[in-house]
């Protein structure tokens, strides 16, 4: 779509290329937000669940660490000021090495959230549980 309004899928690769560096970095805010979920909400998940979080959690994490070497290897091949790649068998080759990389980061991500909020509902139901022992029923 941009690069029908924009003329082209090079001029539309310079534009993601200044927001990839945005993005990445929110990407790391996230991973901490999510690590400190896993940890906090540890007593409540279940073998099975702690496995899938972690393992979707680490993926996530290795997988945003090759983005961040990646992406100045993509950059190297550009040229910003005459809009051209320098070498396009090399960058496009790298190019999907990058997005086969935030595909299956995206698949992991919707993993982890199935997960977190089973593990949520898991700590509510729990909570609920240890309410109603401690309360006891009213008899009329």
């Amino acid at each position: 779509m941009a690069h029908g309004v924009l003329g082209s899928h090079t001029t539309v690769g310079f534009i993601t290329q200044q927001v990839t560096g945005w993005i990445n970095a929110a990407a790391v805010i996230a991973l901490v937000v999510f690590l400190v979920n896993v940890i906090v909400t540890r007593s409540a998940q279940p073998l099975r669940l702690r496995i899938i979080l972690s393992a979707a959690w680490a993926l996530m994490a290795l997988l945003q660490a090759s983005l961040f070497v990646l992406h100045p290897m993509l950059d190297r091949l550009l040229d910003a000021k005459a809009l051209a790649i320098l070498d396009p068998e090399q960058f496009y080759f790298l190019h999907q090495i990058y997005l086969i990389g935030t595909s299956i980061q995206l698949f992991a991500a919707l993993a982890f959230l199935v997960c977190v909020l089973a593990v949520w509902r898991r700590q509510d139901m729990l909570k609920f549980e240890r309410t109603r022992q401690e309360v006891p029923l009213r008899r009329r």
